[in-house]
């Protein structure tokens, strides 16, 4: 009923989300939320580094403090550097992370055809800055951490 022509595919997508994945319907998964600290424990625990992504959009509107809240629950780095950041807020969070003496990491949220004026690799500097030689270095150490070879 979902294709064109069919009874539902006037609004195919969302039609099909009602019909099966709404409470009550066959493909229904309850949401179930844990605390911010109970997610840096996880994972942690499950080996992996937590870090805040794109704070500057996450925290709009919060008070500067929230960041420092959020550094002592025991996150381990701050993307600091972000499609979603100015220039300023990039220089922002990476002096945070440097005062709070973890990581400052970037990201450009690249998520393809979804969000077609990001680009690949690119992130809230100008004359396309890429990551800085320190971000290279980090994850380059990650990968030596997590056992994959390098390229």
């Amino acid at each position: 009923p979902y294709l064109p022509g069919g009874s539902r595919s006037d609004n195919p997508y969302v039609n099909f989300y009602w019909d099966y994945c709404a409470q009550g319907k066959p493909a229904y998964v309850e949401i179930v939320s844990i605390t911010m600290q109970q997610a840096i424990d996880l994972i942690r625990e499950l080996g992996g580094v937590p870090v805040l992504a794109h704070p500057g959009n996450n925290l709009r509107g919060q008070p500067p403090e929230m960041l420092d809240e959020i550094i002592a629950l025991g996150i381990a780095g701050v993307e600091a550097y972000s499609s979603y950041h100015t220039p300023e807020q990039c220089l922002y969070y990476q002096a945070r992370a440097d005062a709070a003496g973890i990581l400052a990491t970037g990201g450009s949220d690249f998520h393809g055809k979804t969000k077609p004026s990001v680009k690949l690799g690119r992130f809230g500097l100008d004359n396309n800055t890429r990551y800085p030689q320190q971000g290279l270095e980090i994850a380059a150490a990650l990968k030596t951490l997590a056992g994959r070879k390098e390229n």
